[in-house]
């Protein structure tokens, strides 16, 4: 009879990164990891569920195990799948290190990330993901729930309450964008090189207008160019990235609210934090807490 047990949800953190990629308008999408388990199994199947189809590379299958160390094989590997693989490509790998393994590989080879290949890890480990030259992007696996839903199921059998029927599955929180996913495949030129723009600029507040200025192009004309290729104008996806970056801070950097409302281009904290609000129904201080795991007030004056 199988045990009691509360972990996170595999297949729904595998759909979760394939809404990742499809909002950043990848068309081709492959799964990486060193081994195959039950687990990596899973993860595989939600990506692909939520993708339709996608490319497996696991190097297991592809390099001996005790020649895993062997870089020149290892090598061989990776170069000749980047070779085959269509551009952009959407990576998703098993875990963070896995991801770190990936990123090596690409820079050994001359691959650019993510401008031809993204990787998305899963797992958030701070200090894998932010010690990369190319910063990690990863999926919010919420380990932290898992271990007080545990308890607290420990809790009630302990009571005497009956087991669940099934397993406990844990959603993931998200997806903590970084630099190595950071970017919207655009085929529109126009497109592409505003967006990349927006990125470069997005401490400064600018608009729409100052944006078309930079171009050299109407305003008018950009936002249809926009609509045309992303499906949103250009003040959404600007609004987007800005949230998108507090969030990030929000959750990873010790930094006030007028602090993060400054590197995220806003022109005061009350301007973020309205947005911020409108955009997922919590306060900035009040999502911090959520997602650090903290209750109460302790986060006082710098929430």
């Amino acid at each position: 009879m199988p045990l009691p047990r509360v972990c996170g949800d595999n297949r729904a953190i595998g759909r979760l990164a394939a809404e990742h990629y499809k909002e950043r308008n990848y068309s081709h999408a492959a799964w990486f990891s060193t081994k195959w388990t039950p687990v990596h199994a899973a993860r595989y199947a939600g990506f692909a569920e939520g993708w339709g189809n996608c490319s497996r590379w696991v190097l297991a299958e592809g390099v001996e195990a005790d020649r895993w160390d062997d870089t020149r094989a290892t090598s061989r590997w990776f170069t000749g799948l980047f070779r085959a693989a269509p551009r952009p490509l959407a990576l998703l790998c098993y875990d963070d290190a896995d991801a770190a393994l990936v990123l090596a590989a690409c820079r050994a080879a001359g691959v650019a990330v993510p401008e031809e290949i993204a990787v998305l890890g899963i797992g958030n480990d701070l200090l894998l993901c932010e010690n990369q030259s190319v910063p990690l992007s990863s999926v919010l696996h919420d380990a932290g729930r898992v271990g007080s839903e545990g308890a607290a199921l420990l809790s009630r059998l302990m009571d005497g309450e009956p087991p669940p029927r099934a397993p406990i599955l844990i959603p993931p929180r998200g997806v903590a964008v970084r630099a190595s996913t950071d970017r919207i495949v655009a085929s529109d030129p126009l497109v592409a090189q505003a967006l990349s723009l927006v990125e470069e600029n997005l401490p400064r507040q600018w608009g729409v207008d100052q944006l078309a200025r930079e171009l050299g192009v109407a305003p008018i004309r950009l936002h249809r160019r926009f609509v045309a290729e992303l499906g949103r104008p250009p003040g959404a996806e600007i609004r987007r990235r800005r949230l998108a970056k507090a969030r990030l801070l929000l959750r990873d950097a010790d930094l006030t609210l007028d602090e993060i409302a400054a590197q995220c281009g806003f022109c005061h904290a009350q301007h973020l934090s309205n947005l911020f609000r409108r955009d997922t129904g919590l306060s900035p201080r009040i999502w911090r807490m959520r997602e650090r795991g903290i209750s109460g007030s302790g986060l006082g004056a710098r929430g």
